[in-house]
């Protein structure tokens, strides 16, 4: 069957979606998926969440989407590890400096072009295009 140009959720967003209805209460009509934005989620409270999958000790933001979330005043961003259905670490995006650490996670910048990308660092094997 295909998709008929719905979003893809991927699976760490829909953990993130399910803590966020089960957790802060939101209900299914007061949250919106961007799929080709960030934050991922937007609260019709005006709070936004990015959701970040956490790689060892290390927490990855392409550089638009850095760009992106530094133009917004409220946004959390929720970081799932594949062992827990919530967030092992949860920080507001305005508080860090990236690159940088929060607490003992470090915050690591990715560059990447349209004409090449490079999606290694979603699956966290080493990659000499991030800086940190």
């Amino acid at each position: 069957m295909k998709n008929k140009g719905l979003p893809i959720i991927h699976a760490t967003e829909k953990v993130a979606f399910r803590w966020l209805r089960r957790v802060k209460g939101y209900q299914l009509r007061d949250l919106s998926y961007q799929a080709r934005n960030s934050p991922d989620f937007l609260a019709n409270d005006g709070k936004g969440y990015e959701v970040k999958l956490l790689h060892h000790k290390t927490i990855y933001f392409a550089d638009t989407q850095i760009e992106k979330l530094s133009q917004q005043s409220n946004v959390t961003v929720l970081v799932f590890s594949n062992k827990y259905d919530y967030p092992v670490v949860t920080f507001p995006f305005n508080m860090v400096t990236i690159p940088g650490y929060w607490e003992t996670y470090r915050l690591v910048k990715v560059h990447y072009s349209r004409s090449s990308i490079d999606r290694s660092w979603f699956t966290g094997p080493k990659n000499d295009k991030a800086t940190g």
